[in-house]
């Protein structure tokens, strides 16, 4: 994430050792930062919110840790199916 496609493809744990994120609870939204790997390197953020048009939402959940989001095991394959 964050990072061109073939930097991601080809050693895509190290590339999520450089993303930190956090939840912006003014906007309700999830901020996502790559730390550069050197001086030269340029800031990139994502943002990921969302929006409703009729009414407010409340209550809002996120995670962070992509293991805790699919699961572990049995939950991961039922995934792929």
């Amino acid at each position: 994430m964050l990072a061109p496609p073939a930097s991601d493809l080809a050693h895509p744990a190290f590339s999520n050792l450089f993303v930190e994120t956090e939840f912006y609870s003014p906007h309700q939204a999830l901020l996502a930062r790559r730390r550069p790997r050197s001086s030269e390197d340029a800031p990139v953020f994502g943002v990921h919110v969302l929006a409703a048009s009729t009414q407010t939402i409340a209550g809002v959940q996120y995670e962070t840790d992509r293991a805790r989001f699919l699961g572990r095991d049995e939950a991961r394959q039922n995934l792929s199916r």
